[in-house]
């Protein structure tokens, strides 16, 4: 955790203009996850009914009915009996969000727990985590829009790994990694690139397979990772940050899920599928696809890191944990490499 500069504005006045007077704050204190990248800031906001996350979405974001449409999911699962949702309050005009110094801001309710710090969890949180996401699917099923289809996140990804076989965009990327500064990042982005263009045609051909499949397509947060599932004891106590929630298929949510919190180890794995069938059964293609989006995150992951660094030389909160996920990142492509990835073992 660590500090991030106040902006110009009064946010205490920001939230009392804009929501009930139960909400005027006592004290709002800045906070941001060393995790997160998006741009989003979070400020901590203490009041009479309670404690507030208060999100300002990046200044390129402006979609209000985006934003609608992610708080009309989170009331239909809210309303279905998921309880560990931060639903955004509405401001005083019944919008979900107001726009002031160029942002877009929510104010949402603070949700008590602390992200698991162990890989794998023990089986208890492992169980809960997967089971929570289960529950989450289940409610949002009958939501508007909802269907039957093939799953975007085949086809992205599908179209990533031939976007990464153009020769001109790889040697661009390489040129790029060399004149670094960072010697010890270009290292590591060396090492990734080359174990992993190799195996891009493969992945591309796999996921070539699965995508004209007809599987449930549905509300999903997509970007479900260890940092956004908070626990109190063995107990799920919240699931944050839906910036990705889209209509997907499921398995995306899965997959990701369940890399972060078991990594590489089969028998986690075992236990957190199984959980989340006892919740929402998984057809054969979702557990076909849940293998093929991983192996392909495993891939792609990466590749999204070399871009944003390299090429779009984005600019992050914590330049160290950004090294930390690319290295992270090139060890789960060297057990893929080396026999000892998830899926060359036994799930």
């Amino acid at each position: 955790m660590y500090e991030i500069p106040p902006v110009s504005l009064d946010l205490a006045q920001l939230i009392q203009a804009h929501y009930s007077v139960g909400c005027r704050p006592e004290d709002v204190s800045c906070w941001q996850s060393g995790q997160a990248f998006s741009g989003a800031r979070i400020w901590k906001v203490g009041s009479r009914q309670g404690r507030f996350a208060l999100r300002r979405w990046p200044g390129e974001f402006r979609d209000r009915a985006r934003l609608s449409w992610v708080q009309a999911v989170l009331r239909h699962a809210q309303q279905r009996g998921v309880t560990y949702l931060a639903v955004p309050l509405d401001t005083r005009e019944g919008a979900p969000c107001f726009a002031a110094e160029g942002h877009l801001w929510e104010l949402a309710p603070w949700l008590p727990g602390e992200a698991n710090d162990q890989t794998p969890p023990s089986e208890e949180r492992l169980r809960a985590a997967m089971q929570a996401l289960a529950w989450f699917h289940a409610a949002v099923a009958d939501f508007p829009g909802a269907s039957d289809g093939p799953a975007p996140v085949a086809v992205e990804r599908r179209d990533a790994c031939a976007r990464w076989l153009n020769a001109r965009l790889l040697a661009d990327l390489s040129q790029q990694i060399d004149a670094s500064v960072d010697r010890e990042l270009a290292t590591s982005a060396r090492r990734y690139l080359a174990q992993c263009v190799p195996l891009l045609p493969n992945t591309g051909n796999q996921l070539t397979g699965v995508c004209d499949s007809t599987i449930p397509i549905l509300p999903c947060l997509r970007d479900v990772w260890t940092p956004h599932v908070l626990f109190q004891q063995a107990a799920v106590s919240g699931i944050i940050d839906y910036g990705a929630m889209r209509f997907d298929t499921p398995a995306a949510c899965i997959s990701r899920l369940l890399a972060s919190l078991a990594g590489d180890d089969p028998a986690a794995w075992r236990i957190g599928l199984a959980a989340y069938g006892e919740v929402r059964a998984l057809s054969a293609m979702e557990q076909r696809l849940i293998r093929v989006l991983d192996l392909a995150a495993t891939l792609l992951s990466g590749m999204n890191w070399l871009e944003w660094i390299f090429l779009q030389r984005r600019s992050f909160d914590d330049p160290r944990w950004v090294r930390r996920r690319l290295e992270l990142a090139a060890d789960r492509l060297e057990r893929l490499v080396t026999g000892e990835h998830i899926w060359h073992q036994s799930v």
